[in-house]
């Protein structure tokens, strides 16, 4: 079932693939059409087989995957899958959450988020969530909806490709899978509502513009501006000209509507 679940999860990458092999079919047709030269056929058939050659490593991910887990899934019990809900984090405050999967295993309730990497599992990795807002948001939603959470389960898988040896491992396409639980307890809850209610509120209050002079933003820390790409508008004093020629705009939620 979790196989399952994967596949969908990576379901746009086949599309996305689909899309980026009929692109490169049609690069290469206009070439050949307009007889240019042969270096750029080449480069167009070289991003054809990158297409073909992702969609081969996906899916020897997903076969690897299932016979890695395949024992250990058939213990869980799916209580709710790839579902967009709310929880009150305080009266009249809705928080919005998205969790991978809810599921019961052995009498106990955990929320389970897939995670891909190309990092080795190690500290570096797994030290990201714990603390985490995420990991702990899902704790407080599914306490909410289910009465009760025994941890945030993370399964994480690395994979990626090698054009040549390295550290002893052979080239070619590597994937590996851990899962590791992570805990909150009731005062850790609680102190992530707090904090949560609190960015809300100053979120909030520079919305309303009442600590700018120019306009509603955050307020800006100059020390920090070196490398942000952002830089331009905040030079400019938020000019819509400058933001229009410089930037695109994106929902920042639209993940939560599945777009």
């Amino acid at each position: 079932q979790f196989a399952w679940i994967l596949s969908f999860i990576l379901s746009d990458k086949h599309i996305t693939i689909g899309n980026a092999i009929s692109n490169k079919t049609d690069e290469i047709a206009k070439v050949i059409a307009t007889q240019e030269k042969i270096e750029e056929i080449e480069l167009s058939i070289e991003g054809l087989l990158s297409c073909v050659l992702a969609i081969e490593l996906i899916d020897n991910l997903l076969e690897q995957y299932v016979k890695h887990y395949r024992a250990e899934d058939t213990q869980f019990e799916v209580l709710q899958n790839e579902k967009k809900d709310e929880f009150e984090l305080a009266p009249g405050i809705p928080f919005i959450v998205k969790v991978d999967l809810v599921v019961r295993k052995q009498g106990c309730i955990y929320a389970l988020d897939h995670k891909t990497t190309k990092k080795s599992f190690g500290w570096d990795y797994w030290g990201q969530y714990d603390p985490n807002p995420q990991v702990t948001a899902q704790t407080a939603y599914v306490q909410s909806r289910f009465g009760e959470c025994s941890g945030v389960i993370i399964n994480a898988l690395s994979f990626g490709f090698r054009t040549r040896k390295y550290m002893g491992e052979p080239a070619g396409f590597h994937c590996s899978f851990q899962r590791q639980l992570f805990n909150r307890n009731r005062e850790q809850v609680e102190a992530w509502k707090k904090d949560t209610l609190w960015w809300i509120s100053e979120v909030d209050t520079h919305k309303a513009g009442a600590h700018s002079i120019y306009y509603p933003t955050w307020p800006k820390n100059e020390g920090q501006c070196r490398f942000c790409s952002y830089k331009n508008i905040c030079i400019s004093c938020a000019d819509e000209q400058i933001i229009e020629q410089l930037y695109e705009k994106h929902n920042a939620t639209a993940y939560l509507q599945g777009d």
